[in-house]
């Protein structure tokens, strides 16, 4: 039986898999996959952090200086702290987002955890007669009237024209 790999792509997914390798050779992917989740978790609660990370008017060097003042508070060292300073001094921070998704991937991955494909488990999500259910549910509360979707006897095509022979 052949062995899925797990695809992680473009410059993130890269930097995810290099970070990933490291972790690996030093044993440390469950401490850094903490650590990254950690500064994630802040990355999205935070605004300032966000706007910090995400925006190109900072220069590395305030990038830097601000992340590595925001780590030494949080106690994110070892390799991630290194591996985000590294991100601030190159000017990759921005998909730091990304990077972290990537190495949780590969980290499920290696251990064997699976992943839903489109975000949710199968199991919830919405088949099409509850989608449309919801869509005249909305519908009826917005206008007030029936919406109808898919086959329903009452609609019709619109009738022809008929002229009369003069």
């Amino acid at each position: 039986m052949a062995q899925e790999q797990t695809v992680v792509s473009g410059m993130a997914g890269r930097y995810a898999q290099a970070l990933f390798s490291l972790a690996q050779e030093s044993k440390a992917t469950d401490a850094v996959g903490a650590d990254l989740a950690r500064f994630g978790k802040m990355l999205a609660e935070s605004a300032d952090l966000s706007r910090l990370v995400k925006s190109p008017a900072f220069a590395a060097d305030v990038q830097e200086k601000a992340l590595g003042a925001v780590l030494d508070k949080t106690g994110i060292g070892g390799l991630a702290g290194n591996f985000l300073r590294l991100l601030a001094r190159k000017r990759r921070l921005f998909a730091v987002g990304d990077m972290i998704e990537g190495y949780s991937k590969l980290s499920d991955a290696a251990k064997g955890v699976a992943r839903p494909r489109h975000g949710r488990p199968a199991s919830h999500r919405r088949s099409e007669a509850q989608r449309r259910r919801r869509a005249q549910v909305d519908h009826r509360r917005q206008v007030g009237g029936r919406l109808g979707l898919g086959r329903s006897r009452h609609c019709r095509r619109p009738r022809r024209a008929r002229f009369a022979h003069v």
